[in-house]
């Protein structure tokens, strides 16, 4: 009888280990250790509709306040790195440009359900009155991005893990990159 007890409690503790180990992987924990996770927050009337908004990014999710109440989050499967603000196609309204990990390479909102590995992907949302909407998102990137900036005619400037620069402009109905 003892025996079977010990069997028993080696398994539960298998069992524990196996969880927390995936728990951990679906999180974000075992992504690249260059990844830089941003904390911040912005705030102004992003949609000119005459209210002052926030956008803030912390633990890994970006959150819309409007008037200190959250109207709207990204998806907690996703690890948003970085964000930035810009006009990137010059309509006069600002778009959120997101930096994020997440699981599958398509460019749906939701994170695939088929897949365990996490991919890197820019996502681009207009600013509502209280939600934001997708505006474009990546497939899979082809290389994993660093480090970036948005300059003040919209253009991201990107550098790569395996420092490869390329700029991305707005044309038509997406991104499109141009080697430096």
């Amino acid at each position: 009888m003892e025996r079977f007890k010990k069997i028993g409690i080696a398994c539960i503790l298998v069992a524990v280990f196996l969880l927390v180990g995936l728990n951990m992987y679906l999180n974000g924990v075992f992504l690249p250790k260059w990844i830089t996770w941003e904390e911040k927050i912005d705030r102004g009337d992003f949609n000119s509709d005459g209210f002052n908004d926030s956008v803030q990014l912390e633990n890994k999710r970006v959150f819309l306040l409007r008037e200190g109440a959250v109207v709207d989050q990204t998806p907690r499967e996703w690890q948003i790195s970085n964000y930035e603000i810009a006009d990137i196609d010059k309509d006069g309204q600002e778009e959120i440009i997101l930096l994020l990990w997440k699981r599958g390479e398509d460019s749906e909102q939701a994170s695939s359900l088929n897949t365990l590995e996490f991919s890197q992907h820019v996502f681009i949302y207009n600013v509502g009155d209280r939600e934001l909407t997708p505006k474009w998102m990546s497939s899979k990137l082809e290389k994993n991005i660093k480090n970036w900036s948005v300059d003040e005619d919209g253009v991201i400037h990107t550098v790569s893990d395996d420092d490869n620069k390329q700029s991305w402009y707005w044309k038509g109905s997406g991104l499109e990159s141009v080697e430096e």
